[in-house]
């Protein structure tokens, strides 16, 4: 009896590694499912050994290879249908097709999001300590599940001193560090009584899609 369960125990372990598996890379819960409107949703493809898959497709948006074990999937506008996956399967030179056991609810991001500096993102007071210690640029994402890291962040900033004294720097990328390093040497130089103001912000991505964001003024204090 021992060896009976022993061996279908060992069935059960097989097929699921011989599993086809679509992670998605862009997302904070992977167990969610989640595919969002107006951004790339990237996947990666885990696969058995002696196992190759080809020609996957989407029900729903278009589907772009990057590579034999990455994929990219971009849904223009929201559908209550969930999407479905599907793929051909190679296995010693036999082609099956097959359909992703996982369906993915389509969701929509806003139309803008909201700009962050730090832990500010409303305009009125902050404190200088505080910004001193944390001036990471980055979007108000709370509340969604997508990892935004592919979407970078282009902006100008003001500093306005106490004495009426300004200083700007514009078009700044928050993913390029000789631009962050110029940001940094600005925010060591402000003092209590500066005003610090955020314009002509955009969320962008690589393929040229951007959103204009609302400005930020912060007084510090």
């Amino acid at each position: 009896m021992k060896a009976l369960i022993s061996f279908f125990f060992l069935l059960t372990v097989q097929g699921s590694f011989a599993q086809v598996k679509f992670e998605q890379l862009n997302v904070k819960n992977k167990n969610a499912h989640i595919v969002y409107t107006g951004t790339v949703n990237t996947f990666s493809i885990n696969l058995p050994k002696e196992i190759s898959v080809k020609e996957i497709t989407s029900s729903v948006g278009d589907v772009k290879p990057i590579d034999k074990h990455t994929f990219m999937l971009y849904v223009q506008e929201f559908t209550e249908a969930p999407v479905e996956l599907k793929y051909t399967k190679i296995k010693n030179g036999v082609s099956i097709e097959e359909i992703y056991p996982v369906k993915f609810i389509v969701k929509q991001l806003p139309d803008y999001f909201r700009f962050r500096l730090g832990d500010y993102v409303e305009n009125g007071k902050a404190s200088l300590s505080k910004i001193q210690k944390n001036d990471a640029v980055a979007l108000n994402d709370v509340g969604f599940n997508i990892d935004l890291k592919n979407i970078f962040i282009i902006f100008n900033v003001k500093r306005i001193s106490s004495k009426g004294h300004t200083t700007e720097l514009s078009n700044l990328y928050n993913n390029k560090k000789s631009d962050m390093l110029a940001f940094k040497r600005l925010i060591l130089s402000l003092k209590r009584g500066d005003k610090l103001m955020f314009e002509k912000i955009k969320a962008a991505m690589d393929n040229g899609n951007s959103r204009n964001m609302e400005s930020l003024t912060l007084e510090i204090i």
